[in-house]
C-alpha cells in the first residue's frame, strides 16, 4: 500500500478543516509538531483540543481537554480509580452521543489509510458532539470517566 502520510499536507488539512475553532469558539494555535506524526493543539480560556495524524497506525485522534488553572494537564499515563481524568478522545464521546452506527463509522474512518477523509470526518464530529465542551462545559466528563475507568 502507497503511504500517503506526507506531514506538510496533513498539517494543512488538520488547519484547514478544523479553523472553525479559532471562528466559532476563540481557540488559538499554541503548539505544532510535525515529526514522526502531525499534532496540532488549539486552547482558549477553558479549553484545548489536540488534533493529530500517526502515519504508523494512518489514523486521527482527537482529544479533547478541560484546562486545568489555565493550563492543559499532563496526559494520564496510568490512571487510579480516584484520579480525576481531564481529557478524553472524540471516539469516546461519541460512544455517548452518537448512534451505535455513527459511532462505529468514526472509529472505521479514524485509521484510514486516506488522511484527507478522516481529518474531515473527525472535525465534523468534533462540531456536531463537542459543543459543550468546546465551551467550557464539561459535565459531560464524569460519563467519559467512568467509561475511561471501566475499561
Amino acid at each position: 500500500m502507497k503511504n500517503l502520510f506526507n506531514p506538510t499536507e496533513v498539517k494543512r488539512l488538520i488547519l484547514r478543516e478544523f479553523h472553525f475553532l479559532e471562528e466559532e469558539y476563540d481557540f488559538k494555535i499554541v503548539d505544532k509538531t510535525k515529526r514522526p506524526y502531525v499534532s496540532i493543539t488549539y486552547r482558549n480560556p477553558t479549553t484545548a483540543v489536540r488534533v493529530g495524524y500517526e502515519p504508523r497506525d494512518r489514523g486521527v485522534f482527537v482529544l479533547l481537554i478541560c484546562l486545568v488553572d489555565g493550563e492543559i494537564p499532563p496526559y494520564p499515563i496510568h490512571i487510579q480509580p480516584g484520579d480525576k481524568i481531564n481529557m478524553f478522545y472524540l471516539d469516546d464521546l461519541m460512544t455517548l452521543r452518537a448512534s451505535d452506527s455513527e459511532a462505529s463509522d468514526f472509529e472505521a474512518s479514524a485509521v484510514s489509510s486516506n488522511p484527507k477523509s478522516s481529518i474531515a470526518r473527525a472535525a465534523s464530529a468534533l462540531r456536531t458532539y463537542a459543543t459543550d465542551i468546546l465551551t467550557g462545559d464539561f459535565d459531560v466528563f464524569v460519563e467519559l470517566d467512568q467509561i475511561v475507568k471501566r475499561r
